[in-house]
């Protein structure tokens, strides 16, 4: 499930991405699940450890409406331009 995920982006950034997932512990990831075991009904998963967190959600419109996100925890909002700033001109 977590290749599913990860595939889906272009290669150089899936390959990243897969190495810190990796680096840090596929040990370290947990997975809950809350809802039916019949994929009729509304369901919600995740998938979360060191800087990953994966969430799926299809409990809306009669388990008709999916919502999905992978979200690195280290780099939320993508690169972080003041971070680099300081890191490379102070």
């Amino acid at each position: 499930l977590l290749n599913e995920y990860i595939n889906n982006y272009r290669f150089g950034f899936s390959e990243d991405l897969r190495k810190k997932v990796y680096d840090s512990g596929i040990e370290n990831l947990y997975f809950s699940y809350a809802g039916e075991i019949n994929s009729n009904k509304g369901f919600y998963y995740r998938i979360q450890g060191g800087s990953l967190l994966i969430e799926y959600d299809n409990i809306q419109n009669d388990a008709n409406h999916v919502h999905t996100v992978v979200r690195d925890l280290s780099n939320d909002w993508a690169e972080s331009i003041l971070k680099n700033h300081y890191d490379t001109q102070h």
